[in-house]
């Protein structure tokens, strides 16, 4: 069982670009939807991002959906430091914890969805939000998405955030 502060939401200041390993792991959980997608011979569409500090509370309620609906595995980083050489012997490079990526997902259905407002267009849309998490650390939240997805059965795909942080 993991420990209460690997299952909690580190709230992150006013919204920012964000980093590029980040952006990376961005681009990569854009592979993903569209692989699984592909896979049911469906399409999916890019409509806007979401600014997450617009919403009261948006962080905590996602990462609470996250919690109870599962997430999606993206990747895991490994910071690494190089050093230099010294008299022309070359010092290890020092690396760090593994920071995992994942997305989950607010529904249309959902409370959050609801104040997101994703039901009120004509069509499916969903929220995808992408986390990190160092090793031992709180959440944190990278990125929010706004899809058109055709009605996309995510829960097919979405895992238990215990089991995904688990991961080597």
């Amino acid at each position: 069982m993991l420990a209460t502060t690997c299952l909690s939401l580190r709230i992150i200041p006013p919204y920012r670009s964000i980093s590029p390993v980040d952006s990376a792991m961005h681009t990569r959980s854009w592979s993903i939807h569209s692989s699984l997608h592909a896979s049911r011979g469906l399409t999916w569409m890019h409509l806007s991002h979401f600014n997450p500090n617009s919403l009261p509370a948006f962080q905590r309620d996602a990462f609470d959906l996250a919690v109870s609906h599962g997430v999606h595995p993206v990747g895991i980083h490994i910071p690494s430091t190089s050093r230099s050489s010294f008299f022309g012997l070359r010092t290890p490079t020092v690396r760090g914890s593994p920071v995992r990526y994942f997305f989950s997902i607010v529904p249309p259905s959902s409370e959050l969805g609801g104040r997101m407002r994703l039901r009120e267009d004509v069509g499916h849309k969903t929220a995808v939000v992408l986390w990190r998490q160092a090793e031992g650390e709180k959440a944190d939240l990278v990125h929010v998405d706004v899809l058109k997805d055709e009605g996309f059965e995510w829960r097919d795909h979405l895992y238990d955030l215990g089991a995904v942080l688990r991961r080597t």
